[in-house]
């Protein structure tokens, strides 16, 4: 029993420290600021984004009058109205 608890306190510390080193992702460019929370919480200049599509290549999240394209390549794409504005840098 003792091993089994220990074993739980390790493996729950391991996971606390696995959690705790994620960094947010942050990418800028063209007067905006995305970033992305562990995955599933997406921000342009700070407001939340809606999840407005999710493929096998990629994620599109959108804002306002604002489209972000995550790429699984790693690329992360901004397009306004409808129209490709450029890559975001991160």
């Amino acid at each position: 029993m003792k091993s089994v608890v220990s074993g739980l306190l390790l493996a729950g510390t391991s996971l606390f420290c696995q959690a705790a080193t994620h960094t947010p992702h942050s990418y800028t460019g063209y007067g905006v600021s995305f970033r992305m929370d562990n995955g599933y919480f997406a921000y342009l200049d700070d407001k939340p984004c809606a999840l407005d599509e999710k493929t096998s290549s990629a994620t599109v999240y959108s804002a306002g009058l604002y489209q972000v394209i995550v790429y699984k390549t790693g690329k992360v794409a901004l397009m306004k109205q409808g129209v490709y504005v450029g890559n975001l840098h991160g």
